[in-house]
């Protein structure tokens, strides 16, 4: 075994959280070699090269001090592309964290199996608790009732890259970091724009009324301020459960258009509310909505793959690599969907 053995095998362990350390993005627990190899400098092309070296020794295939065949070794091996494609894909999500922080406080994490249809089915649930004497027998009642439900599912979006050969050898990590953050950030935009699209395009629910009507006591007609969020809040408060109790709310979130968020943010501080403005340049100018906490009353859902990591709709993996590419190609991709959950907690403002 080379003495170079323990050192790459920790490097390429460390190498996810060294790439989110040069680009900026501090890992909340990084590997204690990661923060070693910040500090000495070390340079992508040295761990492909001492990685190639290192097989070479440990299967009887020396490449002695060559550095330019090691190199060459060293970016079509797997263990080399794995470990580069786990550490774009630690950018890449800690990129979509950061763009899709504010749409995932106020939606609901649902977990899919698979890409097919499931099938969201509008629930009833019974929320009348009768005060029963003691010894008597409890009361009996429907428990749930299920209407029709809606369907939705997760779609895919991608596209492969090349990490040259070039971008390794000048250790151009933050420009690799750059180009696959950049797609997580995209990967959040792509899903919030679905999220507050959705809202707008206002979906009918397992019942097949719309999600937002006056009949359901869930619209606020006149354009936001102190009164109208007043009257909002108020309507949240006294929104009727399926058992015709009051739901007795409480808003956490006013989300609102672009034109609108200065304004709501000085109007959230002037009252003192506990309320997080989230702006949105996909509403409609003058749009405004007030939503509770998707832990009590969740109103869209957020799909992800079961087995994603984190909950994030993002992956990166090494892609097919043949004698044509001078580097190490991977594929980006992303499974995002929505789907509307109740309107229970949730009022619509604005014209």
């Amino acid at each position: 075994m080379s003495n170079k053995t323990p050192w790459i095998n920790d490097a390429l362990d460390a190498l996810p959280d060294w790439i989110a350390i040069r680009a900026g993005l501090a890992p909340k627990r990084p590997h204690p070699v990661a923060e070693r190899m910040a500090r000495e400098d070390v340079k992508l092309r040295d761990l492909a090269e001492d990685y190639a070296l290192v097989q070479g020794l440990e299967q009887n295939r020396p490449l002695g001090d060559d550095r330019r065949k090691a190199l060459a070794a060293g970016l079509k091996s797997n263990a080399f592309g794995f470990a580069l494609g786990k550490a774009i894909a630690t950018v890449t999500g800690l990129r979509y964290d950061q763009q899709a922080a504010e749409h995932r406080a106020f939606t609901a994490p649902v977990p899919m199996k698979n890409f097919l249809p499931a099938e969201f089915p509008h629930a009833d649930v019974l929320d009348d608790l009768p005060r029963t004497p003691e010894g008597a027998e409890f009361k009996q009642g429907d428990v749930v009732t299920v209407s029709g439900g809606l369907h939705a599912q997760l779609h895919t979006y991608g596209r492969k890259i090349l990490v040259s050969r070039e971008a390794i050898i000048n250790d151009d990590v933050d420009l690799v970091a750059s180009v696959f953050g950049n797609l997580g950030a995209a990967t959040g935009r792509t899903e919030g724009k679905l999220v507050y699209s959705m809202l707008e395009d206002n979906p009918a629910l397992g019942d097949g009324e719309p999600m937002f009507h006056t009949a359901h006591g869930n619209v606020v007609g006149d354009p936001l301020d102190a009164s109208s969020l007043g009257a909002a809040m108020a309507a949240m408060r006294n929104q009727p459960t399926p058992s015709k109790n009051v739901a007795n709310l409480r808003p956490a979130f006013l989300i609102v258009a672009a034109d609108l968020e200065y304004t709501s943010l000085k109007l959230i501080h002037d009252i003192g509310a506990d309320i997080q403005v989230i702006g949105a340049p996909w509403l409609a100018s003058g749009r405004w909505y007030l939503l509770a906490s998707p832990a009590v009353a969740p109103v869209v859902g957020r799909l992800f793959l079961e087995s994603s990591e984190g909950q994030r709709p993002t992956d990166v993996s090494p892609a097919r690599n043949d004698t044509t590419m001078d580097g190490t190609p991977f594929t980006v991709r992303a499974d995002i969907g929505v789907v509307p959950m109740g309107r229970l907690g949730a009022i619509r403002g604005g014209a």
